[in-house]
């Protein structure tokens, strides 16, 4: 059953569903499906975090900008793939949109996409550029198809099939990858490297091909998260004591981890936030 929310200028409504057993690992969380329409448009500004987010567009195409000042920050697709940013992007659509999403893992992605995943980083690409034309095969097959239960079978078709001509991901990568996340970022990049027998430069060498971004940000970005995550379930918000608890040290570093990965102070992005959790009015 889809679930509809009403903010300022609109409404939304979207419906989940989890994945294929076997794309555990894979793919982070539910296939979400979403119907948008707002009396202007609307700009969402995602916070960056450590998911490769895919999104399959039945309408009209989105304008992303990214948080770094230059002059390709921009780009207007229609369904894309975003690699990993080390900062905030904003998400321009149209009054009326309806796509579904699907977040890969990093390591996830390296094996369906089969490219080094420094590749992708701070980019949007066109899927047709990751999946030839499958991927406009599978947009059409979504269009058409008749509720968002079927098109969910179809996105679980389509990449159940992708797996199997998936290479592995390397499992000493996992490990530390699984490491990291258990932590919460928290973990000593030295000592992860000396855990695997491996130099930090190799340490590095490795995330850049399977990750995109280097340990030591990747563990900045999990922290975050983990940051984020925590400011969501609780009602009231006591700063101080949620930075000591997520590993910063001190309130200052945590409010600059803000402004970096969100792109507004602490109190703004609780102000803006969207009540599905997808990203802050920008």
């Amino acid at each position: 059953m889809p679930t509809r929310y009403e903010f300022e200028h609109g409404w939304s409504e979207s419906a989940l569903c989890a994945p294929h057993e076997s794309l555990r690992g894979i793919v982070h969380g539910p296939y979400v499906g979403w119907t948008q329409y707002t009396t202007v448009p609307v700009t969402r500004r995602e916070v960056a975090g450590t998911i490769i987010p895919i999104i399959l567009n039945l309408s009209s195409p989105y304008r992303i900008v990214s948080g770094h000042d230059d002059a390709t920050r921009s780009v207007v697709l229609h369904s894309f793939a975003a690699g990993l940013y080390d900062t905030w992007v904003a998400v321009e659509g149209a009054r009326e949109s309806q796509a579904l999403q699907v977040n890969l893992t990093p390591l996830g992605a390296h094996a369906l996409l089969a490219v080094p995943m420094h590749e992708l980083v701070n980019r949007v690409v066109a899927i047709d550029d990751l999946f030839g034309a499958r991927a406009s095969a599978l947009i059409e097959r979504l269009v058409n198809a008749p509720s968002w239960r079927a098109r969910f079978i179809e996105l679980d078709q389509f990449l159940c099939k992708c797996l199997a001509n998936a290479r592995p991901a390397s499992p000493h990568l996992r490990w530390a990858w699984d490491e990291l996340a258990n932590a919460h970022g928290t973990m000593s990049i030295t000592s992860l490297a000396t855990s695997l027998g491996w130099s930090p430069k190799r340490l590095i060498a490795h995330f850049r091909d399977g990750v995109g971004l280097p340990p030591k940000t990747i563990a900045q970005l999990m922290r975050f998260d983990h940051l984020v995550q925590r400011v969501g379930a609780q009602p009231l918000v006591q700063w101080s004591t949620l930075a000591y608890d997520c590993g910063y040290s001190d309130q200052s570093h945590l409010h600059r981890d803000f402004v970096e990965f969100a792109g507004c102070t602490p109190v703004e992005f609780l102000r803006t936030r969207l009540p599905d959790g997808g990203g802050i009015v920008a």
